[in-house]
């Protein structure tokens, strides 16, 4: 189980816009009798949070969704996390949890990758 997302990072005062792209997942888990799972996105950071729209059907979700937070630049020199959770969506009973990943916020300082060779990277749910 995958997830691949990137981030861009513009200054400003004391304060800077996290731009964060959600692209998608792939070969999640199986939560509906159908052997499939409607999947969302949820990602966190500085106390801010953002959820995709479900994805219904499928273990290979693309959302292409885009979320901006104002995150202090403080946040960079920190050991907080930015955080990706993936939820199966149940409409009757609770939503089913597929897995999350906590990336080092002072990892997010990386340059946004630019080049069409290079493809964002894909991370481990844990």
């Amino acid at each position: 189980r995958r997830r691949r997302w990137s981030c861009v990072v513009q200054w400003m005062e004391s304060t800077v816009a996290l731009q964060v792209t959600v692209a998608g997942a792939r070969r999640l888990t199986p939560t509906d009798m159908n052997g499939l799972s409607d999947p969302y996105a949820v990602v966190k950071v500085a106390g801010q949070q953002f959820t995709t729209q479900v994805q219904y059907k499928t273990l290979d979700p693309t959302w292409a969704a885009r979320a901006s937070f104002e995150v202090d630049t403080a946040l960079f020199r920190t050991n907080k996390f930015l955080e990706v959770q993936v939820w199966g969506y149940k409409s009757v009973y609770f939503d089913h949890f597929h897995g999350s990943v906590k990336v080092p916020a002072s990892t997010l300082l990386k340059p946004p990758v630019s080049s069409s060779r290079e493809a964002p990277p894909w991370w481990r749910l844990a």
